[in-house]
């Protein structure tokens, strides 16, 4: 967290140096918006369900799929559907309670409305165990969130690198 400047100097005093930042950002967990005609958003809990899921996210974001399966774990992962296709899906509170992610959509799918609902869900679960504010981790899309749910960056992280002889 770049406003931890004992730990970025220990960092940098250990030969690490910088190659970046990663954000978090946060929206109202008030966000709602309704799937697009014909998308169902909802819980994954069947074992055919989760499969799918996973399938998806190997598939598309293989780099997620420990934390899709934890989601999964929790009964805190919700999945978009067209029919039996999968078009995304979006976990909450799998890393820390109030958090929302992973989550991703097709990437054939978006711009369409499928992830601004994938979100939707999560704020409804995290509003409902008292959370105002979801806070999105290692955004990717900042534009995507401000658009869709009002969000906005709340923390910054640099990301750091040591060659190592």
């Amino acid at each position: 967290d770049v406003r931890s400047t004992a730990a970025l100097s220990l960092f940098e005093s250990a030969g690490y140096v910088p190659v970046g930042a990663e954000l978090n950002m946060s929206c109202p967990t008030s966000h709602r918006a309704d799937p697009p005609e014909g998308v169902v958003v909802d819980r994954v809990l069947e074992d055919g369900d989760a499969a799918a899921v996973v399938a998806f996210c190997r598939r598309t974001f293989p780099h997620w799929v420990a934390e899709l399966e934890r989601g999964i774990e929790h009964a805190a992962c919700l999945v978009a559907r067209e029919g039996d296709a999968v078009l995304g899906f979006c976990c909450h509170s799998v890393n820390r309670a109030g958090w929302v992610g992973p989550m991703a959509t097709d990437p054939e799918r978006q711009r369409g409305g499928v992830g601004s609902a994938l979100l939707s869900a999560a704020c409804r679960d995290l509003r409902a165990a008292g959370h105002p504010d979801a806070e999105i981790a290692w955004v990717g899309p900042v534009g995507f969130y401000a658009k869709a749910a009002g969000a906005s960056v709340s923390r910054v992280f640099r990301t750091v690198r040591k060659t190592l002889a």
